[in-house]
């Protein structure tokens, strides 16, 4: 599925018959199968590149939380309105759909803290039931084999932020549902 098929038709008939030709596929596979497989939705992060930034998720996501996949890969870190998509999210994704919000943004050099990850964590919390919750990069690291303008130890302090910042937000999330508050 393109982000770039709503270029190509802003009215969305081309999205949905991509969706629908996805879903076939899909059909070939049993339940079990498909809670493994998951679809990654981001606006392009090749060679540093956001070659579909412009194209809002109010145009992407109602239709893609349609495909028969039970976990989606949002880009949220690098997303300017974070908290508008997270809403979108809440409305239209499914209950056995799994969202994985993006909390490092790959194509920026500056490494996140793990309290800047938490805090991204927190943020999906209040419109993301936490048994549908996730993290992830906001696209894989990949890129970085042949973009020189990431490098390899980069990357792995990302992913070590990543971690330590989804445990934060976890420790958290548990204390607020047994009623104690942190500061």
């Amino acid at each position: 599925v393109s982000t770039q098929s709503t270029w190509v038709d802003p009215t969305g008939g081309l999205l949905k018959e991509f969706i629908d030709i996805n879903n076939r596929v899909f059909n070939h596979f049993n339940e079990s199968d498909l809670k493994r497989m998951g679809v990654h939705v981001c606006p392009g992060a090749d060679s540093d590149s956001t070659h579909s930034a412009d194209v809002d998720y109010i145009e992407l996501l109602p239709q893609l939380f349609n495909l028969k996949v039970h976990n989606f890969y949002l880009e949220m870190a690098a997303e300017p309105e974070q908290e508008r998509v997270l809403q979108i999210v809440q409305k239209y994704s499914k209950p056995h759909q799994r969202i994985f919000v993006g909390v490092i943004d790959v194509n920026n050099p500056m490494v996140e803290t793990p309290e800047e990850v938490c805090e991204r964590v927190m943020l999906a919390a209040k419109y993301i039931p936490l048994e549908r919750l996730g993290t992830c990069d906001d696209c894989g690291y990949a890129p970085f084999c042949d973009d020189i303008s990431t490098v390899r130890v980069t990357a792995f302090e990302k992913i070590k932020s990543r971690v330590l910042g989804t445990q934060m937000a976890s420790m958290k999330l548990a204390l607020k549902m047994v009623g104690i508050e942190q500061s």
